[in-house]
């Protein structure tokens, strides 16, 4: 199977597809196949972190992060805050810049 081209779909029962896929492996096939499955997701998922940072880089350089409130309305307190929640980075600790927080 290529590896150029991306057979996993969005769907939210990939993970359902994947380890079907991977039953079907042992030994070094398994491997192989794991390491295929884990390109493939790449594949599936760069295009996101992509748009993800120049979005993150966005609201960083306007200092929109100030302008933003969140879901109950309320300001946030730093754009680390922001970036944070905006990010779901929230549970991995403090963060010192937009894009650390999105791992750009």
């Amino acid at each position: 199977m290529s590896r150029d081209l991306c057979w996993l779909t969005p769907d939210r029962d990939a993970d359902i597809a994947v380890a079907r896929f991977l039953n079907d492996f042992t030994g070094r096939d398994r491997v192989d196949a794991i390491h295929l499955v884990l390109t493939q997701l790449r594949v599936r998922t760069e295009p996101d972190r992509v748009l993800a940072c120049e979005l993150a880089w966005e609201i960083h350089a306007g200092a929109y992060w100030s302008q933003l409130q969140d879901s109950q309305g309320h300001p946030y307190e730093s754009e680390e805050a922001t970036s944070a929640k905006c990010s779901g980075s929230a549970r991995g600790g403090p963060r010192t810049s937009v894009s650390r927080s999105v791992a750009c």
